[in-house]
């Protein structure tokens, strides 16, 4: 032992280089001119005397291994175990120990000398105290072979029958985990030829009277079966799978130990196995829930989560028993776990389904603890998921949760990811009226609407985190553009006077430079305020006209490119376009932006502040509000469009292209001598309606979802689902079926898909005007392509209105 110890002739790990270091990853700091790569990189090294000293290295530690196949003293035992911690680390790092096979089964598997005993009875130990260290001892070498069996197994079907005798040896050992541990890497062999071994060694185990053996043995089943299946469906195999017959025996072992075993995970294994065999759907029968909800305590939470999803897809015979099951599931609602409480809320919300006088007050019932887990020391992902599921039953029933709308202001140790939740959901309650004890409403909807305002417009002057601010002015934009919004109260108006303040103050700050040029003005405040701006004027055009007019005639500066976001000048060119018969200086703001300050007059604009614009969206609207204009005040629009079709039809963007070639187009038509004229231009550019006419359109929130589709994700409570906001079809290969646990065969359905062509086109097409409201982040944009977008043939560089 002392010489192998010593041995320099061939450089080796030692066992402390089991963890990679810098240096032997590097491969310097090794002795003999390999180092580390000789052994630990010899599967990336090729060279005949690595692969030399390599096999002299295992041979080194196969004749160790055979010395110490019965250590005598307690520190041969050390040495063996350190062995096999050696093996292993190899293992794991790609070096083929293959040839150390046999010797590893032989040293894990000898018997206990005498002498080893004397020794270690010498000292002060008990007898009780020598066996519990053997055991434990020999628990650790067998966790080592055996995943050593499972790694080679695989990979060399005849190196798996050698040990076929010492797992079922193994699984006949006095020692409970020993034989746990054999039936595991017997099962996880998945060899087909095994399956005459495997099958009686699972059934044995199923009635053995160690728990931890029945648990493995219970998972065994499903392993086996699925072996046999695989093997049935391979041609080659198919033979020999239908000699060895389909163990269904099995199965019904499983069942019977669903129904009869006293141990709780055993329970909750053998529901596992037969739900992905047959179902859950098909295992709900009274007898099992009854018997499940009966022992709920004695499960951990994972296993709760498990049998209260059973229960969920239980249906009750009468609403007796709905109530009965609801009483013995009462205390879950308390439980510090929140997959616990959320379980036992989706088993509540879906009982009381059919009942719908009850399902309002179980609505009652669960939000207290919900709200409890948020305002909790929870951790913040799952306050998040709570969260997300409060948000989906404030949607469902908004009039039950009025009066706790305080519960979901922010706080400021809150990561921002539970903010946006919470101001989600204060923008859905901020509407509701509260409500009293009788149900009836009390109609202190305008004191608790301005509470909520108030309350984030302190959000807003929040200077330290942005992200908050920017997420308050859009949530009063989705209050100000929400359906229950009536456009002409006094709330709304004083909610848009204040939006303006805000706006004002902001752009008022940096109003101009004293050295003439103006520098960026307004900050995120005001680039959230005009874009919210800009969907309220779609929604109500007459309503706020005039003193919205009057904000950006006095506040707005003349220069789009100091407004500091893409999205703001977005927006500000849509209004230019739509109040250019109500704004003076609207054609020369886009002029300025569109040409340059040396252009010419024949309109070369190709160092024109939009010529280095980068947001599509940006380019998209100016030419959209340049022809607006051009239908209202042509005579001072003129020069303007005509620079930007020639930057138009000369972008990159393809979406840019072709929105300046359709224009161009649409003029050339209507300003022919047998065109349709100004007005029949006028009415394609403002989407149907006379050039200047003022009438509300729909305005889609981006976080608008239909009944059906909140009923989808309702029913998939306690999931992913409620998360994404989808249905789990639209994210997931296979989706889960209503049963639960089973797995539905065929692929995923598509959400878009389902619905017909043009079902969710909300605005009109001929509008050219972008419909992606309230979306915090960019628009996106086609992205940039080299070809031209449709035929431009014929289409000059520079173009000149006048000689249409």
């Amino acid at each position: 032992l002392a010489g192998w110890l010593n041995h320099s002739t061939h450089s080796r790990l030692s066992c402390s280089s089991m963890a990679p270091s810098s240096s032997s990853a590097s491969g310097g700091g090794a002795s003999g001119g390999g180092g580390a790569s000789s052994v630990g990189g010899a599967s990336s090294s090729g060279s005949a005397p690595a692969k030399a000293a390599r096999t002299s290295e295992l041979g080194d530690m196969r004749s160790q291994l055979g010395l110490l196949l019965a250590p005598r003293t307690r520190a041969e035992m050390t040495t063996k175990r350190d062995l096999f911690a050696k093996v292993i680390s190899y293992m794991t790092q790609g070096v083929d120990v293959s040839l150390l096979f046999s010797t590893m089964i032989m040293a894990a598997s000898a018997p206990t000398s005498p002498a080893l005993m004397k020794d270690l009875s010498t000292g002060d130990e008990s007898l009780d105290a020598v066996t519990a260290y053997l055991q434990a001892y020999n628990a650790i070498l067998k966790k080592m072979l055996y995943l050593y069996i499972s790694t080679y197994a695989r990979q060399h079907a005849d190196l798996a029958l050698m040990t076929v005798n010492t797992l079922q040896k193994d699984c006949q050992h006095e020692d409970a985990t020993i034989r746990g541990l054999a039936l595991r890497a017997l099962c996880g062999l998945k060899v087909p030829n095994l399956m005459e071994y495997l099958v009686p060694a699972v059934a044995k185990g199923l009635q053995d009277r160690a728990a931890y053996v029945r648990r493995t043995a219970v998972l065994g089943v499903l392993k086996a079966i699925k072996l046999h299946e695989a093997t049935a469906a391979n041609p080659a195999t198919a033979q020999l799978a239908a000699a060895q017959g389909h163990p269904h025996h099995l199965v019904e072992s499983v069942k019977t130990l669903l129904l009869r075993d006293t141990d709780p995970q055993c329970v909750s294994n053998a529901c596992a196995v037969l739900s992905s065999l047959e179902g859950a759907g098909s295992l709900v029968t009274k007898a099992l829930v009854y018997g499940l909800i009966n022992r709920i305590k004695d499960f951990n939470e994972w296993n709760q989560c498990q049998v209260l999803h059973f229960v969920s897809l239980y249906e009750p015979q009468g609403k007796e028993e709905t109530f009965d099951i609801m009483n013995a599931l009462e205390d879950r609602l308390s439980h510090s776990n929140s997959a616990v409480v959320l379980a036992t809320a989706k088993v509540f919300l879906h009982l009381t389904l059919p009942l719908p006088d009850v399902h309002q007050q179980v609505f009652e019932r669960v939000k207290g603890p919900l709200i409890t887990l948020v305002g909790s020391q929870v951790s913040p992902e799952c306050a998040f998921a709570v969260l997300t599921h409060l948000r989906l039953l404030v949607s469902r029933a908004p009039m039950l949760f009025a009066s706790d709308y305080r519960s979901f202001f922010v706080r400021a140790s809150d990561p921002s990811f539970i903010k946006e939740q919470k101001l989600e959901i204060l923008a859905m309650l901020a509407h509701v009226a509260d409500m009293s004890l009788d149900g009836a409403p009390t109609g202190s909807v305008g004191r608790h609407l301005m509470e909520i305002v108030n309350e984030l417009l302190e959000y807003v002057t929040d200077t330290v985190d942005v992200y908050l601010s920017r997420l308050a002015i859009r949530c009063i934009g989705k209050i100000l553009l929400a359906d229950e919004a009536e456009s002409g109260s006094e709330d709304m108006g004083m909610l848009v006077e204040r939006l303006m303040l805000l706006l004002s103050d902001d752009l008022g700050h940096n109003s101009g430079g004293s050295d003439g040029v103006e520098p960026i003005v307004g900050t995120h405040v005001s680039s959230e305020c005009i874009v919210v701006l800009r969907d309220v004027l779609r929604k109500s055009p007459t309503l706020f006209a005039t003193h919205c007019r009057d904000v950006v005639a006095s506040s707005m500066p003349d220069d789009m490119r100091l407004l500091p976001s893409a999205q703001a000048r977005a927006a500000y060119a849509w209004m230019l376009g739509e109040f250019a018969d109500e704004l003076p200086n609207a054609p020369y703001v886009l002029e300025d932006y569109v040409v340059s300050e040396d252009d010419d007059d024949e309109g070369e604009a190709s160092s024109s502040p939009m010529a280095s614009e980068e947001s599509a969206a940006v380019k998209l609207e100016v030419l959209t509000a340049l022809a607006k204009m051009f239908v209202l005040r042509p005579g001072e629009a003129t020069r303007a469009l005509n620079a930007g079709l020639t930057l138009g039809v000369a972008d990159e963007n393809l979406d840019v292209r072709g929105r300046a070639v359709h224009l161009l187009r649409l003029l050339e038509d209507g300003l022919s001598p047998t065109g349709a004229g100004m007005d029949a231009i006028g009415r394609v550019v403002w989407g149907g309606r006379q050039p200047g006419e003022r009438s509300g359109v729909r305005v889609r929130v981006s976080d608008d979802t239909s009944g059906s589709k909140l009923d989808r994700i309702f029913r998939e409570f306690n999931s992913l689902s409620v998360v994404y906001r989808k249905p789990a079809s639209s994210f997931v290969s296979t989706a889960m079926i209503d049963e639960g646990l089973g797995i539905a065969a065929g692929g995923a359905t598509s959400e878009a898909a389902a619905q017909p062509k043009g079902a969710a086109e909300e605005a009109d097409l001929l509008s050219m005007e972008d419909t992606n409201l309230l979306v915090l982040e960019e628009p996106s944009s086609t992205p940039d392509v080299a070809t031209a977008a449709g035929d431009t043939s014929g289409v000059a560089s520079g173009i000149d209105l006048l000689s249409l």
